[in-house]
């Protein structure tokens, strides 16, 4: 090999030959082991992530551009308005009651998350007696690679 990029255009030389490799690699899966396999392609993921994003800043494009059968095009992404600066007066009253909200809400969701068996409690403006439950914990199960 001549230098590292040879390892990848080893896969193939358009989408489709990728594709192709890609689907005989989901075949293989069940027959090597699953560690290594995941080990090399989470750092290969994170490696190339990297690699895109410095090439992403070499690309300069007018329009579309076709290659490899790959389609190239620039376009605008995840647009965000930051209106602190307009100075709307509702706004930044608005902005203001929902950080006290939030602030409010976060430490009732603290003391939620400590409690482990329902417990009863009496609203003291209507008299209502209310059942609080504990929070139900969701997560998710990853395999952390490192």
């Amino acid at each position: 090999m001549d230098n590292a990029s040879s390892y990848l255009f080893m896969l193939g030389n358009d989408k489709r030959e990728i594709n192709s490799f890609i689907e005989a690699l989901k075949s293989e899966v069940s027959s090597v082991d699953p560690f290594k396999l995941h080990g090399v392609i989470t750092a290969l993921m994170k490696g190339l992530q990297e690699v895109k994003e410095l090439n992403a800043k070499e690309i300069t494009l007018d329009g579309k551009h076709e290659a490899y059968g790959f389609t190239f095009a620039s376009k605008e992404a995840g647009t965000k308005y930051d209106y602190s600066n307009c100075n709307h007066p509702d706004w930044i009253n608005y902005s203001k009651q929902i950080e006290d909200y939030s602030k409010a809400k976060k430490s009732i969701e603290d003391t939620l998350k400590t409690i482990k068996d329902p417990i009863i409690l009496v609203d003291e403006q209507t008299g209502d007696i209310i059942t609080v439950n504990p929070p139900i914990k969701k997560s998710t199960t990853i395999i952390e690679v490192k």
